[in-house]
């Protein structure tokens, strides 16, 4: 089978910190693709998928050796790190709390095959709130008028009322 993903931004252990992990990883659509590490010096691969808040990241590993699979949020901060074991596919859901790139970091611990990643997004992205409304008294007519802003995330939904 053809390796159809791999991430070759950064040789070696590919050693990031904090939002590193995003701005280096190399981004991906949702789709099942197949990985390959390669040691020496290759035992990490790391990968990016924007996710807006509301929607569901799935993720399907299914690692040829035992591997770990660490997941971070849009401040690099670590949401989810789970093992997998060679042979045993790993699924992993993560409900995204604010949108934003997502980091899937892979790393083997015996540093090198291969491996299948199936990512996918589920779910409609959350809208956030509209501005408060704001009354303004229109001096002798006994009318208000009433003023609000459109929330900054309408989620991809038409703002109706």
């Amino acid at each position: 089978t053809d390796v159809t993903m791999q991430d070759d931004i950064r040789s070696g252990t590919d050693a990031y910190s904090g939002t590193d992990y995003l701005v280096n990883a190399t981004t991906i659509p949702e789709g099942d693709f197949l990985g390959y590490l390669d040691a020496p010096g290759d035992i990490m691969d790391t990968y990016g998928i924007e996710v807006q808040k509301g929607q569901i990241l799935n993720i399907s590993v299914d690692p040829a050796g035992p591997m770990t699979i660490d997941l971070r949020n849009s401040t690099g901060s670590v949401v989810g790190m789970y093992e997998s074991a060679a042979g045993e596919p790993k699924e992993i859901s993560w409900n995204s709390d604010g949108d934003g790139r997502v980091a899937i970091i892979l790393i083997a611990s015996n540093g090198h095959g291969t491996y299948s990643i199936k990512v996918h997004i589920s779910g409609e992205p959350t809208p956030d709130m509209p501005s408060y409304p704001t009354l303004t008294c229109v001096s002798g007519s006994g009318k208000i008028d009433l003023t609000w802003y459109a929330p900054s995330n309408d989620g991809g939904s038409p703002i109706l009322g």
